[in-house]
């Protein structure tokens, strides 16, 4: 199994009282989101793992906010995950019950050991509280982009492949598939939003769609 080496980690939103700012209901979500980055890269780091900080104080908007993550997180190269934090989901749960509502993997590719990584993450979050039952997917990608002539077709099917993987990993876990957007022969932004659980999913000369 791959050891991760290098990752980003990102607390959401705006910082508290900007514009694309975090949940403020059940606590300050921007200043929570935050500290617990902090705490993750130094406990990340304390392990061997090289972890650069990607989180967002200027965005202009929603938009603006992601645009400028995902830059930075582009920087960082041959990164093996990208953490975003957020605490938006917190199933009503005023009191507190110590259970953790969910985790959400985004996994655009079955590339080298990524898929055992989502396992590992789910296998993780239920350790502890999280609910196997209220884990979701959606997934996009997979485009056959380029077109080969010969007997060995099975190169250009390497989307194909990776898509089937992926359903093969996630049938697996037992986490649903809801929505995708793969296959085809063009290539694909995903523009993932976590407090809503939207794919924007862009494509040249093709209109946006959400999934």
């Amino acid at each position: 199994m791959k050891k991760i080496k290098k990752v980003t980690v990102h607390g959401g939103h705006n910082p508290s009282g900007k514009i694309a700012c975090g949940e403020s209901d059940l606590l300050d979500e921007s200043k929570e989101d935050r500290y617990i980055t902090k705490r993750v890269i130094k406990l990340l780091k304390k392990n061997g793992i090289k972890a650069v900080n990607c989180t967002v104080n200027n965005g202009l908007n929603q938009n603006d906010v992601l645009r400028k993550i995902c830059a930075k997180c582009n920087i960082v190269k041959d990164a093996d995950l990208h953490i975003a934090i957020h605490f938006n989901s917190g199933m009503n749960d005023k009191k507190g019950d110590g259970s953790t509502g969910g985790t959400e993997v985004l996994l655009t590719k079955n590339v080298a050991d990524k898929g055992d990584i989502a396992k590992r993450v789910c296998k993780q979050m239920e350790r502890l509280g999280a609910k196997r039952a209220r884990m979701v997917a959606k997934i996009a990608g997979g485009a056959t982009m380029f077109a080969f002539q010969g007997g060995n077709s099975s190169i250009g099917q390497v989307g194909d492949r990776n898509v089937e993987a992926t359903k093969t990993k996630l049938r697996e876990l037992k986490i649903p598939i809801l929505a995708q957007d793969t296959g085809a022969n063009y290539g694909r932004t995903v523009i993932f939003y976590p407090e809503t659980g939207d794919f924007h999913i862009r494509a040249v000369g093709r209109p946006e769609s959400i999934i």
